[in-house]
């Protein structure tokens, strides 16, 4: 949305990912990711589509779409079986 690299929007909006990316990038390591950052890649474009289909459509079964889509990255990248995040809410809660 602001495609211009010196746009201070542009730039703030550059270093909240970045630093999505490192936290998800921390967690896969810790949950034992052969391949951490490859999976923190996979999980923050599936966030940011989401966070963006659910604003543009307001469609909420994005969330489960979204669910669904984590479990098989996470179960592709840690090969121990699903992850289940049936119990996990988008807005931080369980």
């Amino acid at each position: 949305q602001f495609p211009l690299a010196h746009d201070p929007a542009h730039q703030a909006a550059a270093t909240h990912k970045a630093a999505m990316e490192d936290l998800l990038r921390e967690i896969a390591g810790y949950a034992g990711a052969p391949d951490a950052a490859a999976l923190a890649k996979e999980l923050s474009l599936i966030l940011e589509g989401a966070y963006v289909t659910l604003q543009v459509s307001g469609d909420a079964s994005t969330i489960e779409v979204a669910r669904r889509l984590v479990s098989l990255v996470v179960e592709r990248h840690l090969r121990e079986g699903p992850l289940d995040v049936t119990s996990l809410d988008p807005r931080g809660s369980r």
